[in-house]
């Protein structure tokens, strides 16, 4: 570490310096050290140095080295340094070279030391001990650079633990007890005095870089150079040890191109090696600790989980909204529903971010809107905690409107008996809806008052029920009570509810009612309304109903009901009302003698227009009897239309003058027949994609069926066309294909 500096001090004037070094011993019973003469040459050299400490030759002589380094010559030497100092002195001893501890004294090694005559041979610290005692000087710093020199501070005589004059009377040893001096690696001297050197010389600085070297900087430096150059080695470890007194801190070294009045500070306080291994050291430091911080982060984000609305749906992330990281936010899942379902307070905290290594999920189903809350928790089964919730709403007077409603119509789904008195009152609420689902929530628990408060309406008592969606939702199993409301509402005058919606009822909730339920369902039935009774004939074992023969019927109804039955006598009346020129009696008649009467054959000559289409009925042992002029459209169509599925496996397959008809056909109401006959005929000839831009809505409808049913295209787009597929379904399970009926699922 080279310094700058200028102007001197005159500390230097005061030392006194004794460098010795002795590398042989006698005989050579020791092994020989390289180092110790040179390294003492280099002490005096840096101590001597105009800008170093400015030690004046005649108090810092040539260093004691060599043969002629013998015992006698030491302490003639010493002895001398010491008579010759004053008040004002440093006296400053180095030695380098073998040192011996035994019998509780230590012993430096000179170049005529024995090995059998240490205590003759060798100096002792006793010996130092002596001319110490009668030294009188400012203080003496004895520097001892030799392995095991740490015994040399334990065995320190008695000069040194007392202060009977001057400042300090300290011994710094390079090694403590076990441990060795260790040489550098370059061979050229030992890490202590190498770094003692570096000091004296001012290319190491220490202190506070003013030039004034306190024991305690001393100390600091040399454990820093010592530390430096083992770790390039990789060598164990070295610690210096002292021993000694002193009154405070004593100012050993004062570097000249420094005073104590005007200090002109180092440039360079390191060396550019120690620089290196420092900005080494800091940047590896520095990246620890960035990847620390990184590794930290990404677990606290890879940790943290929150819920944000996108595309109309809550989706849950791993990560953190506002500190995104390469690879973050991760999806784990979307929800069902969006920011409608939470509460109007949460719907503006979005996003919502769980505590850091918590789930998301909790956190948004607390702030789910109540009513919500309470829905999922009947979804998972929890009635009891579900019923509790909704009547803590229904019991505040702060929530919406629709909020309020919309648990009140949860309740009546998951009421218990105790709140039948409840459903009863809001039996006549004036909402429509609350009252339908009141009344849905007492078929549940108490079916006879549900009955009861439903048959008020019928009776005329005003409820404003409608008995149409009472039907619709009725659930559970037929009672006795179920039965009777059936029974009535199979009475009422008029088309609502329709019998099929009764019938359908019926199936669903497993009730098997007699013939007077079947007469009453006839007697107001319409053309939709056959098949549906006919396939609860069917599965109730009324197919030999005399419900379908009692003249109180009217004929043509009489008619549709025993066309749609599977099974019925043949009636050779049939025959004679084909002669009527009612459409609505010709084509169930037809019709049944088709089905029933045995050799019997159903054909219809079609035409594009409905008035030219002719019917032609078969029968063994009679003349083909023709009818035109049926589908006319005063009536005739719409007939046909309503039959469909029952004309389809009634009569011959003539699929290419059906195909014909509604290519030059300009009725729409025919062509939609027409077009749902040959779907049920499961024809998949060339497509009428023509028909997709017709002006009629209900053909529009009917060719995008047809054309799905058949596969050629995707699957129906729009709920209009769902329901038509439906419809169609429900005819041709009517005619008798595919058709099944339980008590459990109804008609499929």
């Amino acid at each position: 570490m080279v310094l700058a500096r200028k102007t001197a001090a005159s500390f230097g004037s005061t030392v006194r310096a004794v460098a010795i070094g002795v590398g042989r011993v006698a005989d050579n019973w020791l092994p020989p050290l390289p180092t110790p003469e040179r390294e003492a040459g280099a002490l005096i050299e840096a101590l001597r140095r105009d800008d170093g400490c400015g030690v004046p030759l005649d108090r810092a002589g040539p260093a004691l080295i060599g043969l002629t380094c013998t015992r006698s010559a030491v302490l003639s030497h010493l002895r001398s340094l010491f008579e010759a100092s004053s008040a004002d002195d440093t006296i400053v001893i180095y030695f380098g070279g073998h040192g011996i501890a035994a019998a509780d004294n230590f012993y430096l090694c000179t170049a005529d030391t024995k090995e059998g005559d240490l205590a003759g041979s060798a100096v002792s610290g006793g010996d130092i001990g002596e001319l110490i005692e009668a030294a009188q000087c400012r203080g003496i710093l004895l520097l001892l650079d030799c392995c095991f020199s740490a015994a040399a501070a334990e065995h320190a005589p008695a000069a040194f633990r007392s202060l009977r004059s001057g400042e300090f009377r300290l011994v710094l040893a390079s090694a403590r007890a076990g441990q060795r001096s260790w040489e550098t690696a370059d061979g050229f001297g030992t890490h202590f005095s190498t770094s003692l050197v570096e000091i004296l010389e001012g290319r190491r600085v220490v202190g506070r870089g003013d030039g004034a070297i306190y024991f305690s900087d001393l100390i600091e430096g040399l454990n820093a150079g010592i530390a430096e150059k083992r770790a390039e080695a990789n060598l164990p470890p070295q610690d210096m040890v002292f021993a000694g007194t002193y009154t405070s801190d004593p100012l050993v070294f004062v570097m000249r191109g420094q005073t104590l009045e005007s200090v002109r500070f180092a440039t360079a306080r390191y060396s550019p090696r120690q620089l290196r291994r420092i900005v080494a050291r800091s940047l590896l430091t520095v990246l620890a600790l960035i990847f620390f911080c990184l590794v930290s982060w990404y677990g606290i984000i890879d940790a943290t989980e929150y819920v944000d609305e996108e595309g109309g749906r809550l989706v849950a992330y791993r990560g953190h909204p506002h500190y995104p990281l390469p690879g973050y936010p991760q999806h784990i899942w979307t929800y069902a529903y969006g920011s409608e379902r939470l509460g109007p307070r949460a719907n503006r905290q979005l996003p919502l971010v769980a505590p850091i290594g918590k789930p998301v999920a909790p956190l948004v189903a607390d702030r789910l809107d109540p009513l919500v809350a309470a829905s999922q928790r009947v979804a998972a089964g929890d009635i009891e905690s579900a019923s509790k919730l909704t009547q803590d709403l229904l019991a505040r007077r702060d929530i919406p409107f629709e909020t309020q409603l919309g648990a009140r119509l949860l309740l009546t789904e998951i009421v218990g008996a105790e709140q039948v008195p409840l459903l009863v009152r809001w039996t006549l609420d004036q909402r429509a809806e609350i009252r339908l689902a009141a009344l849905r929530g007492l078929f549940r628990l108490d079916p006879r008052r549900a009955v009861d408060r439903a048959l008020t309406d019928l009776s005329g008592g005003g409820t404003g029920l409608d008995h149409s969606d009472i039907l619709r939702r009725l659930q559970g199993i037929c009672t006795p009570d179920i039965e009777r409301y059936l029974r009535r509402v199979a009475d009422v005058p008029g088309t609502r509810p329709s019998p099929t919606l009764v019938v359908d009822t019926a199936v669903r909730v497993g009730c098997r009612l007699d013939h007077g339920f079947l007469l009453s369902l006839i007697a107001r039935s319409q053309y939709r309304d056959a098949a549906s009774i006919a396939g609860y004939a069917v599965w109730a074992g009324l197919s030999e109903a005399p419900a379908a023969s009692n003249p109180k019927v009217e004929l043509w109804r009489r008619l549709l009901l025993q066309a749609h039955l599977p099974t019925f006598p043949c009636d050779p009346s049939w025959s004679d009302v084909l002669r009527s020129k009612q459409a609505s009696e010709v084509l169930p008649a037809a019709l049944a003698i088709a089905r029933h009467c045995p050799g019997a054959r159903l054909q219809i000559r079609w035409n594009n227009i409905p008035g030219l289409i002719r019917l032609t009925v078969e029968q063994q042992g009679r003349a083909p009897q023709d009818v035109d002029g049926l589908f006319a459209p005063s009536g005739g169509v719409a007939l046909f239309a309503e039959l469909v599925p029952l004309i389809a496996r009634s009569i011959d397959q003539d699929v290419e003058r059906v195909r014909g008809a509604i290519e030059l056909s300009s009725d729409s109401s025919l062509r939609v027949a027409m077009l749902e006959l040959l779907t049920i005929w499961g024809d998949r000839k060339g497509l009428f994609t023509s028909l997709l831009d017709a002006n009629s809505i209900e053909l529009r409808k009917s060719t995008r069926t047809m054309l799905a049913w058949r596969g050629r295209v995707n699957s129906p787009t729009s709920l209009a066309h769902v329901s038509a597929i439906a419809t169609l379904s429900t005819r041709a399970c009517s005619a008798g294909l595919n058709c099944c009926h339980s008590p459990d699922h109804g008609s499929s």
